[in-house]
């Protein structure tokens, strides 16, 4: 989930993927995605049009790249769990781990990157596809771990957790953020709702 990368031979020391990724934000709160350009977002930040590519395949990618990396490593890390541990903490220490990355200097992209979907209703359509797609995994996961008899708790759960991450990605973007790790807040959220579901189905994961 980090916006940050090593850079690469070629590319000024002073830009990152998350310095270019805050000047984009900032362009698109201002002008609007759809006006912000590939050029602008060079333009502003000091760099060629060519050397954007060097950091994302396009605009959309500073948008939902983020977004599409932890949809696939969410997908590879609940598969290589193992079958005999508790589907419920899995899941949960799978969505804290994820979050690792995002250190609490990124709470101003994630403020950036909220206002850019709230002033543009189909990006926030999008955003809440990415959410569904979550919610999916962790059903197909916790249903894959639990009685046939229940489905229905394995997509109470996903969409209980899924919740819970939206809810820590808005606390660290509202205050705390520039002192505490994403992936704090995911752990504050997200796990006591894992505990209350294994609680609730204790005798699956005996």
């Amino acid at each position: 989930m980090s916006y940050a990368g090593p850079t690469t031979p070629g590319r000024p020391r002073a830009m990152t993927h998350t310095a270019l990724s805050r000047v984009a934000l900032r362009l698109f709160r201002t002008g609007g995605f759809r006006a912000t350009s590939v050029a602008d977002i060079a333009t502003a930040a000091g760099i060629g049009r060519s050397t954007f590519f060097n950091y994302f395949g396009s605009k959309q990618d500073i948008m939902w790249g983020c977004a599409e990396r932890q949809l696939a490593a969410l997908e590879l890390r609940l598969a290589a769990h193992d079958p005999e541990g508790d589907p419920f903490a899995l899941a949960g220490r799978t969505l804290v781990a994820l979050a690792e990355e995002i250190e609490p200097e990124d709470a101003d992209l994630t403020v950036d990157h909220s206002a850019v979907l709230r002033a543009e209703p189909e990006l926030l359509e999008i955003s809440r596809g990415y959410a569904e797609r979550r919610a999916e995994l962790l059903t197909g996961f916790l249903a894959s771990r639990l009685p046939d008899t229940a489905e229905t708790l394995a997509h109470g759960a996903a969409r209980a957790m899924t919740g819970a991450v939206e809810g820590a990605v808005l606390a660290f973007a509202g205050g705390g953020g520039r002192r505490r790790t994403l992936s704090e807040y995911i752990g504050e959220t997200v796990l006591p709702v894992c505990t209350g579901f294994t609680m609730i189905d204790g005798r699956s994961v005996r």
